[in-house]
């Protein structure tokens, strides 16, 4: 499965490292595609309700999927916390957090390209892990019918990517062919213009504000198609306590449709952060 989103500037050349995706994309979900077919695990050992799943495309996915950034050093914080994420996924924690997710039954992992990946691809499958994998990719919005296009020349499914809550509005009302979107419940790409106009000044880095998420929901209920929800927990800033963490988790699944589901990164360096989350969605989804 693979998903776009939009480069900053429609006259932006195509990096040299975009064809290096599309050569990774095509052997990294070849791999999926056939454990898609395997025999579906054994369910967690005490947990509980199983995981619920959606369809997306051909395929199912669990309702809560794993996503990347603490593994790439994405924090949305600063360049140190960046670092500390760093440092301690190392290749073998990577493969670590993946298996323990899957024995949690979570079966999709969501990522952005990253060159590491053809390093720790084979480590990952050939430690045994099967998850299913959802790639994400840069494009320019003109190219975006041709993107979903050739995405599903592979015979994978194709999804797009946004923040912006009215990008999704227009992509409905085009009728794109997209299989699914990403859709992040708080906009942080704006333009300095949109910022004034919103809140009437600009932010200092990444702009968390709380009139965000409503929008988006609102948005992604209007598709027919499933939406792949995130930053769920404002990259960490909702998750002061375990019941601000399950409030947030609750309101996202509350406000979107049953066939949508939430991407949520792990960083298990302090607690073991995938049993604690598994375990909330699968009572807040009882």
């Amino acid at each position: 499965m693979a998903t776009t989103k939009k480069r900053a500037k429609s006259s932006d050349p195509v990096p040299e490292w975009e064809t290096t995706r599309r050569e990774f994309l095509k052997g990294a979900t070849a791999v999926t595609a056939g454990a898609l077919a395997g025999a579906p695990r054994a369910r967690a050992e005490g947990a509980g309700a199983t995981l619920p799943t959606v369809a997306l495309g051909s395929h199912r996915v669990t309702r809560l999927i794993v996503g990347s950034n603490p593994i790439y050093g994405y924090s949305h914080f600063n360049r140190q916390y960046d670092q500390h994420m760093l440092e301690w996924f190392t290749d073998e924690r990577i493969v670590k957090l993946l298996l323990d997710c899957e024995k949690a039954e979570i079966n999709t992992w969501q990522a952005s390209f990253n060159y590491n990946m053809k390093r720790q691809f084979p480590k990952i499958r050939g430690a045994g892990c099967k998850i299913q994998f959802i790639c994400l990719a840069a494009g320019k919005l003109d190219f975006l019918k041709t993107y979903i296009d050739k995405v599903h020349d592979l015979g994978i499914a194709a999804g797009i990517s946004t923040h912006n809550p009215k990008i999704v509005d227009t992509l409905r009302e085009k009728g794109f062919a997209n299989d699914f979107y990403m859709a992040g419940l708080h906009y942080l790409n704006r333009h300095p213009e949109e910022w004034m106009k919103e809140i009437g000044t600009l932010p200092l880095g990444d702009g968390f504000i709380s009139s965000d998420p409503p929008k988006m929901a609102e948005a992604i209920r209007k598709v027919d198609k499933p939406a792949l929800v995130y930053k769920v927990l404002a990259a960490g800033r909702k998750c002061e306590s375990e019941d601000q963490k399950r409030k947030a988790i609750a309101w996202a699944y509350k406000n979107i449709k049953p066939i949508d589901a939430t991407i949520i990164g792990l960083y298990p360096r302090y607690s073991d952060q995938v049993t604690e989350t598994t375990k909330m969605v699968r009572e807040i989804l009882a």
